[in-house]
C-alpha cells in the first residue's frame, strides 16, 4: 500500500514539474523577443500599492483580483490578499517580527488547524492578518481598518 501512495505522489510531482517547466517555454515567442524593450516603454501598468507600514515578505505575491484598497485623507484601509509557497508558521513569525519593527503592537494570536490569525494595533488603526496553509500555496489576507471613536 505504501508503494502505491509513494508512486502516486511521485507521479503528481513529476506532472507539476513538467507543467511548470513547459509554461515558461510556451510563454516565450522568438519573434517577440526583439520588441520587448520597445513595448516595455509604452505599456504602463498601475500596480496595487501596499500600505506603507505593513511589511509583507517578498516571497508572497499579491492577488490583485481579491485586493481592495481605499485611501482618504492620508489613511489607507482595505483588504490585501497574497499567496506564496511558504510555511505558514514561518510566515507568521516573519510578519510578527516585521510588524514589531514598524511599531505595530500584537494584540493576540490564534491558531486553529492550518489557520493562523494575528491581530495588531497601531495608533487609531487595526490590522488583522489571516494565514491559511493549503496544499500548494499559503494564502495571506491582511485587513486594515480604523478604530471607531464613539
Amino acid at each position: 500500500m505504501k508503494k502505491y501512495v509513494f508512486l502516486i505522489f511521485t507521479l503528481i510531482f513529476m506532472f507539476q514539474t513538467v507543467l511548470f517547466a513547459n509554461e515558461g517555454v510556451r510563454n516565450q515567442d522568438p519573434k517577440d523577443n526583439k520588441g520587448v524593450q520597445e513595448k516595455s516603454d509604452t505599456i504602463i501598468e498601475i500596480p496595487i500599492r501596499d500600505i506603507d507600514d505593513i511589511p509583507i515578505p517578498s516571497m508572497m505575491k499579491i492577488d490583485k483580483n481579491n485586493t481592495f484598497l481605499f485611501e482618504a485623507k492620508g489613511i489607507k484601509v482595505g483588504i490585501l490578499t497574497y499567496k506564496g509557497r511558504v510555511d505558514s508558521y514561518s510566515l507568521a513569525e516573519a510578519i510578527k517580527n516585521n510588524m514589531d519593527s514598524e511599531k505595530w503592537r500584537l494584540i493576540n494570536a490564534l491558531t486553529f488547524k492550518k489557520t493562523i490569525n494575528l491581530n495588531f494595533a497601531k495608533g487609531d488603526r487595526t490590522c488583522n492578518v489571516f494565514i491559511e496553509e493549503g496544499w500548494i500555496y499559503t494564502n495571506l489576507e491582511v485587513r486594515v481598518g480604523v478604530i471607531s471613536t464613539n
